[in-house]
């Protein structure tokens, strides 16, 4: 085994590089920027956007991509990306993070970040349609997945994933949510009061003009994408695990196991099967074709910290879902 994942989350990964404020997705070699991650190599593709393009590369592998939470740092996301290599071996692996201020408002650079991670990726608009495997984190890694289905899309891009893995996600757009943006200035109360406000104001505003015009808002519109089989370029909606829990500041669980519901409807089939790990030793999952959506919730974890809380069942359930998914059929949609 190359790392102890349980170590992983105790541990502060080596940055042997430091990161740069712009990088062009095409440079020479040599000016590229690379960071060692618990002994994985990413380069940097951008501020946002790191990808561990492995030396022993599969050519039928996933990529697999980490999609982390709001202002996420990449030494805490490598933690969730890394053990990828591991468990996937030969996986190309993307680490995206999302900036709280392009989740708000700044929808043209995130879509911008999306077209140099396409760039770096061909295989993804050359009409490969290589197999991909997303984890994403909270609502940020949501907003990214979002801007990466209106990029393939308009891209005429094709893929075909295998499963998607939500962590604390999704959640709405409530007071509890904006609090989320709040992070970093709690001891400038000031400006932490000041920055609810405008992020409740902007909600609302947007919210009144969304039902004047007929356009939903963009979290809620972001949750339906989601469970969407058009957005993900497929006959049916893939299979889905969530891993979420109860003492999270941003996400309610109930809306959590609703969107789960909603995605488990999609299979026209009812009955989410769950998991409580902190209450229960093991369970005996459904066979994931019979119910291709999981819930496993957690008790006493906050938000993003299910893994460092409770590895052994984090990744036992991770690993158990990606081997049932690996072998299921869910062919992609003609290249649009």
């Amino acid at each position: 085994m190359r790392f102890a994942i349980s170590a992983l989350f105790r541990t502060t990964p080596l940055i042997n590089a430091a990161r740069p404020k712009a990088i062009s997705t095409y440079v020479p070699l040599v000016m590229r920027k690379f960071s060692t991650y618990n002994g994985i190599d990413f380069e940097q593709v951008s501020p946002n956007i790191e990808i561990h393009r492995p030396k022993d590369a599969k050519p039928d592998a996933p990529i697999v991509f980490v999609l982390g939470w709001l202002d996420g740092k990449m030494r805490y996301i490598s933690k969730y990306a890394t053990p990828y290599a591991e468990i996937m071996p030969g996986s190309t692996i993307v680490m995206r993070t999302v900036a709280k201020w392009e989740f708000l408002y700044k929808h043209d650079v995130l879509a911008q970040e999306t077209d140099e991670l396409l760039n770096a990726l061909p295989a993804l608009t050359d009409g490969s349609s290589p197999r991909i495997l997303v984890h994403s984190f909270s609502n940020g890694g949501l907003a990214t997945l979002g801007s990466f289905f209106k990029r393939m899309h308009e891209r005429k891009g094709a893929m075909s994933p295998i499963g998607h893995i939500m962590d604390c996600s999704p959640g709405r757009m409530t007071s509890d949510a904006s609090k989320a943006f709040t992070v970093g200035s709690e001891d400038r109360p000031t400006k932490k009061m000041s920055t609810i406000l405008f992020v409740r104001a902007l909600t609302a505003y947007r919210r009144i003009t969304g039902a004047i015009s007929g356009r939903p808002e963009f979290l809620d519109d972001l949750r339906r994408k989601a469970n969407s089989p058009e957005a993900w370029m497929t006959h049916s909606l893939l299979p889905r695990l969530y891993l979420y829990t109860e003492n999270d500041t941003f996400i309610n669980p109930d809306d959590v196991e609703e969107h789960a519901r909603d995605a488990l409807a999609a299979h026209r089939k009812q009955g989410v099967p769950r998991f409580e790990p902190e209450k229960t030793e093991s369970i005996d999952w459904p066979p994931l074709a019979d119910k291709p959506v999981r819930l496993c919730r957690w008790v006493t974890p906050t938000h993003v910290s299910i893994a460092r809380h409770d590895p052994k069942n984090y990744w036992g359930n991770v690993k158990r879902f990606i081997e049932e998914a690996s072998v299921m059929e869910n062919g992609p949609r003609a290249k649009l």
